[in-house]
Order: C-alpha cells, then structure tokens, then sequence
C-alpha cells in the first residue's frame, strides 16, 4: 500500500533551512526548489544568522543540521518559535 497525500497544498510549503555546511545546504535548496510545492525562502549557515533573516518571512517548516544544536545546550526550534512565527522544526 502507498502513502498519499490527502489532499496537495493550495501555496507552496515555505521552507527555511539552517545548517554550517554551504555547499550541503545550498545542494538541499536546489533540490527543494525542484519540487513544485515547496519554496526555500531562506538559506542560513548559523542559528544566530537565521534568527535575524527568518524575521518577516514566515516559514511554514525549518530545516536544522542537527550539529547546530550544541549538544542539546541551546534548542534552536524554541529560539525559532520565541519569534513572530511558529514554524514546524
């Protein structure tokens, strides 16, 4: 049996990604950018440097390097979600 899903989004998923490794996440964002319902609507190589980009464009989902996660000291998707949107991390 395949997975579908129930019924295909009316926007284009937003999508953020957050990772140290340039050439990874800048591979990630031509591949998202490949798919018809998705848009990458930031790219960021720190938390930090999402946390002040990601102000005022509303992504739907954020994807983290979990390397960026300082051995659990500091949650970067409770960071994310103190700010004025409420992304799925």
């Amino acid at each position: 049996m395949s997975w579908r899903c129930p019924q295909a989004p009316t926007e284009p998923v937003r999508v953020a990604l957050v990772g140290s490794q340039a050439d990874v996440i800048n591979g990630l964002a031509r591949r998202l950018e490949a798919c018809p319902d998705l848009t990458v609507v930031g790219s960021y190589h720190s938390v930090e440097a999402a946390l002040s980009g990601l102000d005022g464009l509303s992504p739907d989902v954020v994807l983290i390097d979990r390397d960026l996660v300082n051995g659990g000291a500091s949650d970067p998707c409770a960071r994310l979600r103190r700010g004025r949107f409420q992304p799925a991390c």
